[in-house]
């Protein structure tokens, strides 16, 4: 009897560390989803105190679709619906596009779950409410990042660092937003420490601006005649951050999914030319330990056709004033 118990809390524990590992492999080290269903309504918790519940929600979306909205609040919201087209801010496209979309999969359809792929505005939506959803559940929400991510034209800087949090967070990071409005002194967006190594970096989050699109102002250039255009500023900006610690640059280039693989992958000697361009020391060492260029292009996609393809690639300085091990530049592209 005793030989059985024991079996039996063994393969229970087993099962557990199982799950755990499962849950790490595919969504990172961050907390798991915590909700549960009673009388019909459904309840999902956000950190260690805040609790959401529904009677409608039948997908963990759902209930995105209403956090996301909770989040930005609802005088902003109010203040959203007055604005005229060419004012409206990138997130209420967004939802106007997929409510669209989803009335294009729905239509005649029976089924109270529908499965479909998702366009690049309905991406675009879902994963910034995760997001958002990632830091409050597993750190907090800035009161001043939610305020750029409120304003149109800051938008687009705010959500990629908000992406950098989750990115650190998924790897294994901690991490501390830096105040950005102390004048004082040139310190980074982001410093975080690696759970397991207690190794700390400085992390600069950067996205490359283009006229027309993301709230920037201007007319939109076609996609077919978007360039890479010149990005030594920005990265000028990002390496010359007072930091005594290993710097890494996360920096999207925002452009069309075939336009960011011919300069990330099949044109790999252009991104090299940008960072050998950049200053020393005078010793000759590099400002920054490892860049990485990222491109989310969910808004270059049509309404009518699924996400478009995203694209990763990292570059490591020869001679880096500070360099992190290997493993580090794993979990940090997690």
């Amino acid at each position: 009897m005793r030989d059985s118990l024991e079996s039996e809390i063994l393969e229970q524990i087993k099962q557990r560390f199982q799950k755990e590992r499962q849950w790490k492999t595919t969504f990172g080290n961050i907390k798991p989803i915590i909700s549960t269903e009673g009388n019909g309504i459904r309840v999902v918790a956000v950190g260690n105190d805040v609790l959401y519940q529904s009677k409608s929600w039948k997908t963990f979306p759902d209930f995105l679709f209403r956090y996301i909205w909770e989040v930005f609040g609802s005088d902003w919201i109010k203040e959203q619906k007055s604005q005229p087209p060419e004012s409206l801010h990138t997130l209420i496209k967004w939802y106007r596009s997929f409510r669209k979309f989803q009335r294009s999969q729905s239509e005649g359809k029976k089924e109270s779950i529908i499965e479909f792929y998702p366009n690049g505005a309905t991406k675009a939506l879902v994963s910034l409410a995760y997001d958002l959803f990632t830091v409050e559940n597993n750190l907090y929400l800035p009161p001043r990042l939610l305020q750029r991510l409120r304003n149109v034209q800051q938008f687009q800087g705010a959500r990629y660092e908000l992406f950098c949090v989750c990115a650190l967070l998924r790897g294994g990071f901690s991490v501390e937003f830096e105040d950005e409005t102390d004048g004082t002194t040139s310190h980074p967006e982001l410093i975080a420490t690696h759970l397991t190594t207690r190794t700390k970096i400085a992390v600069e989050a950067k996205s490359k601006h283009r006229q027309g699109i993301l709230g920037m102002s201007g007319d939109r250039i076609p996609d077919e005649k978007l360039r890479f255009g010149k990005i030594g500023q920005l990265l000028n900006d990002a390496v010359s951050k007072n930091v005594n610690l290993p710097l890494v640059i996360f920096f999207d280039v925002n452009l069309p999914p075939d336009s960011a693989k011919e300069f990330l992958v099949s044109s790999s000697d252009k991104t090299l030319k940008v960072i050998e361009s950049l200053p020393q020391t005078d010793d000759l060492n590099d400002l920054f330990s490892f860049v990485l260029f990222t491109n989310h292009p969910h808004h270059y996609g049509r309404d009518d056709e699924t996400d478009p393809y995203r694209i990763y690639s990292g570059r490591i300085p020869a001679n880096p004033k500070y360099p992190i091990i290997n493993s580090l530049i794993t979990d940090v592209t997690h």
